[in-house]
């Protein structure tokens, strides 16, 4: 994968994207967000940055655990705008 196009790489695949992770048996979702609550113990209220976040699958979950402070980041403007349209994300 060229470095200087990671974003736009991944935008030609965006609308994909979860089906592919979904073929793959992704489960790093849900391991991060094991992560938070149980090994570092973050308080729901913590400020959060989900770097690299994708369409957001990482924020769904931590909504579903009633963390309320998420933002996030992603080269790909074509996967943020599906996370965008999640709502999970402050900014």
């Amino acid at each position: 994968m060229d470095k200087s196009k990671v974003g736009q790489q991944y935008d030609e695949v965006a609308d994909k994207y979860e089906g592919y992770l979904e073929f793959m048996g992704y489960p790093d979702p849900e391991h991060v967000v094991k992560s938070i609550k149980e090994t570092c113990k973050i308080p729901t209220d913590a400020f959060i940055n989900d770097f690299g976040m994708g369409t957001g699958l990482v924020g769904d979950l931590l909504i579903k655990d009633g963390y309320t402070n998420i933002d996030g980041c992603d080269a790909s403007q074509g996967l943020l705008d599906i996370a965008k349209k999640r709502g999970n994300y402050k900014d």
